[in-house]
C-alpha cells in the first residue's frame, strides 16, 4: 500500500477542529487492505436486507425489511442478487453470490405461485440492441372488458444492466397481472390481459404501443414494429429440489454454546504457571508453525474466585477425554493475588478443590498478565460476538497445537464427547456438519484461518505482545508468500521490541535464519545485536565480524562491533574499527561519534573517573 497524501484543501477536513489526522487516515487505508486480503467477513455478519416499498400511517412512502419473512436475512458477506427464472415457471427466483460460503445460493420463488404472468424481451435500435434505460409498462385490464377499457392498474419494469458486484439479472421483464384461487380457478372465465407500452430510452421519451396481450406467454417486443411476438421454444417448466446433502445423517441442532472451527488457528503463547511454580510457555507459533503438543489437549479455562462447582460435570470431562487419549489442562485465569495463588499453597488448595470435582488431569496457573484478555478475545472472535463471554471456556487444541473447538459455559454430561468426535472427524465432516455455529457454512477450505480479525480485535486491546505474534502467524511458510528463513528473522525482530526484549529467543531465531540463509546480512546484523544485548560480549564481536564480512565497512555495523570489543576488553580492536570509520569520511561521521564516545566512556570507567568529555 502507498500512503496517500491528501490535496486540494484536503489537509483540512477530517476533525472537527479543522486538521487533518494523518496517523488516521493511514491506518484506515493499512485496516481496509488487510480486509480485502482476508477471508473473514467486512460487515461483521451483519444479516441481509430485503426492502418493499409501502406507505406509513400518514400515507408517506416508507420502507420494510421484508427479508426475515422471504428468508432472505443471511449473514453472509452478499454481494449480488439477480433476477431469473430458473425452473421456467414464469416467475422470478433469485441467484444470491457472496463473498462468503456458500458462494452462490439459488432460491426457489415459492410466493408467486398461482399469478399469472406476462414475459417481455426487448430489441432495441441504433446503437442499442439490448434496449438498457428502456421502461415497460404493463396496462392490467379487467378480464372482461373491451380492448379500449381503461387499465385497473399499471406495473413499471425498467431494462437494467447490472444487479450488484459482477452479476446481470435475466434479461426478461416479467410482470404479474392476476391471481388464481386455492384452487387454480381465476376471478373470470377470460386468462388475464395487459397492454403493453414501452418507452424507448432516448431524448424525446417516446412511447410505443404493442397492444393487449394475454398472460402465460413471452413475447418479444422490437422497436419500431408496435406488434407483441410470441417467443418460440421455451423450454418447459421443471422442478426444483434442494441438493442432497453430503452426509446421510440429519444436520444435529446447533449448539449455541460451542464453535467448530472449519479452519483450525493458532493462537498466540502465553505462560503458565504450575502447582510447583515452575512457568512454561504454551501454544503460539514459531518460525517452523504452531507449538506442536504432539497430542489433542483439552484446557478447561476458568475463575477459581467463582468455585469449582461452577465448572460443570468434571467428572465426566475428564473420562471422555481420557478415553479419547487427550491431554487434560485446567488453567486457573484469576490474578494470583486475588486468587490466592501467588503461593504452592493457595494452588494446591485450588487444585485439591477441583479433585474433589471428579478433575483427573494437571492444574496451570496464569502467570501472564494479558492471558485471559487475549484468550477472551480468542473466544468472542469464534463466537462472532463484541464481548467476551463469561468462564468458563474449554478450548480444544489439536496434536499440531492449533485451536479447533471452543465451547463456553458449564461443562455438561456428552459435551466432551461431542467435542473430541470433532476434533478428530475428517475436513469433510468438519465442514459439512460441524462448521461454525451454522453446519454448512464455512470461509475457507480447511487449513488455516486468516488471522486479520483477530489481529485487529487484539490490537483494540492493547495486547501488542499477542498483535506482533499474530502478525508472524498470518505469515504462511512455504505457499511463496514467505520463506522459513524470512519468519525466523522477523521473529528474531519482533522478540528484541518486546517489553521486556527476550534476547535469548532472539538469538535463537536469528541463528535459525541464518541456517536457513547464511547470507541473509540483516539477520546476521541481529544475531550480533542480540548476543550483545545477552551481554554475550566475545559472541556478539565474532558475529559482528560475520556481518560485516557480509556488508564491509556498514558504518552501523562497525559502530556496533566498537562497542561490543570494549565491552569484551578488546580495545586495539575497537581503535583498528574507528580508524576504518574515520578513513570512511561523512557516510560515517555520525557512527564515528558514536564509537568515539563509547570509547571515552569504557576509558573512563577503566581508570575509575567520570567521562572524560570531548
Amino acid at each position: 500500500m502507498v500512503a496517500q497524501t491528501p490535496v486540494d484543501g484536503a489537509d483540512r477536513v477530517g476533525e472537527a477542529d479543522g486538521t487533518f489526522d494523518v496517523d488516521a487516515y493511514q491506518q484506515g487505508w493499512v485496516a481496509l487492505n488487510r480486509a480485502m486480503r482476508s477471508d473473514e467477513p467486512w460487515s461483521g455478519f451483519e444479516r441481509n436486507a430485503a426492502f418493499l416499498q409501502g406507505r406509513g400511517p400518514d400515507g408517506a412512502l416508507a420502507m420494510v425489511d421484508v427479508a426475515p419473512l422471504l428468508g432472505l436475512d443471511d449473514p453472509g458477506d452478499g454481494r449480488s442478487a439477480a433476477r431469473i427464472d430458473l425452473d421456467f415457471d414464469g416467475d422470478e427466483d433469485l441467484v444470491l453470490t457472496a463473498r462468503t460460503g456458500p458462494r452462490v445460493r439459488l432460491l426457489e420463488n415459492s410466493m408467486a405461485r398461482g399469478e399469472d404472468w406476462i414475459g417481455v424481451r426487448l430489441q432495441g435500435v441504433i446503437g442499442n440492441p439490448e434496449a438498457l434505460g428502456a421502461v415497460v409498462l404493463f396496462e392490467v385490464v379487467d378480464g372482461d372488458a373491451g380492448p379500449d377499457a381503461p387499465p385497473t392498474r399499471t406495473l413499471r419494469r425498467s431494462r437494467r444492466a447490472g444487479s450488484g458486484y459482477l452479476a446481470q439479472s435475466s434479461q426478461w421483464l416479467r410482470a404479474p397481472i392476476g391471481r388464481r384461487g386455492p384452487d387454480g380457478d381465476r376471478a373470470t372465465e377470460r386468462t388475464p390481459r395487459a397492454r403493453l407500452r414501452v418507452r424507448w430510452p432516448g431524448p424525446d421519451g417516446a412511447v410505443e404501443d404493442f397492444g393487449l396481450v394475454r398472460a402465460g406467454r413471452r413475447y418479444v417486443l422490437r422497436e419500431g414494429t408496435g406488434r407483441a411476438r410470441i417467443a418460440a421454444d421455451l423450454p418447459a417448466p421443471v422442478r426444483l429440489d434442494a441438493a442432497a446433502r453430503p452426509y446421510a445423517e440429519p444436520v444435529p441442532e446447533v449448539d449455541r454454546r460451542r464453535a467448530v472451527l472449519p479452519s483450525p488457528v493458532s493462537v498466540p503463547s502465553f505462560v503458565v504457571r504450575g502447582v510447583d511454580g515452575r512457568a512454561t510457555r504454551v501454544f503460539g507459533r514459531t518460525p517452523d508453525g504452531p507449538r506442536a503438543p504432539g497430542k489433542n489437549v483439552a484446557m478447561v479455562m476458568f475463575d477459581s474466585r467463582d468455585g469449582a462447582a461452577a465448572l460443570g460435570d468434571l467428572a465426566d470431562l475428564s473420562g471422555a477425554l481420557a478415553e479419547a487419549g487427550a491431554a487434560r489442562v485446567a488453567l486457573d485465569l484469576a490474578p494470583p493475588a486475588e486468587a490466592g495463588t501467588d503461593t504452592p499453597v493457595g494452588r494446591e488448595e485450588v487444585a485439591e478443590a477441583l479433585r474433589g470435582r471428579g478433575w483427573r488431569g494437571d492444574v496451570l496457573f496464569t502467570a501472564d498478565p494479558d492471558a485471559r484478555a487475549m484468550l477472551g478475545e480468542v473466544v468472542a472472535w469464534r463466537f462472532d460476538s463484541g464481548t467476551v463471554p463469561a468462564l468458563p471456556w474449554t478450548l480444544h487444541f489439536g496434536p499440531e497445537g492449533r485451536l479447533h473447538v471452543v465451547r463456553v459455559g458449564p461443562v455438561r454430561v456428552g459435551d466432551a464427547a461431542r467435542d473430541v468426535a470433532a476434533l478428530v472427524a475428517s475436513d469433510a465432516e468438519r465442514l459439512s456438519r460441524e462448521a461454525v455455529l451454522r453446519p454448512g457454512r464455512w470461509l475457507r477450505p480447511p487449513g488455516e484461518a486468516d488471522l486479520a480479525q483477530l489481529l485487529g480485535r487484539v490490537e483494540r486491546a492493547g495486547l501488542e505482545a499477542a498483535a506482533r505474534e499474530l502478525e508472524l502467524a498470518r505469515i504462511r511458510v512455504g505457499e511463496g508468500l514467505a520463506d522459513p528463513g524470512g519468519v525466523a528473522r522477523r521473529l528474531g525482530q519482533s522478540l528484541l521490541l518486546q517489553d521486556p526484549p527476550d534476547v535469548d529467543a532472539a538469538v535463537e531465531a536469528f541463528e535459525r535464519a541464518l541456517g536457513v540463509n547464511p547470507e541473509d546480512v540483516v539477520a546476521a546484523q541481529g544475531l550480533a545485536f542480540a548476543l550483545h544485548a545477552a551481554e554475550r560480549f566475545d559472541d556478539a564481536y565474532e558475529a559482528w565480524t560475520t556481518a560485516l564480512a557480509l556488508s564491509p565497512d556498514d558504518p552501523r555495523a562497525l559502530a556496533s562491533r566498537v562497542l561490543s570489543a570494549l565491552d569484551a576488553g578488546r580495545e586495539a580492536a575497537a581503535l583498528a574499527d574507528i580508524e576504518r570509520l574515520e578513513e570512511l569520511g561523512a557516510p560515517a561521521a555520525r557512527a564515528l561519534a558514536i564509537a568515539r564516545s563509547a570509547l571515552r566512556r569504557a576509558r573512563a570507567e577503566a581508570a575509575g573517573g567520570g567521562d572524560e568529555g570531548s
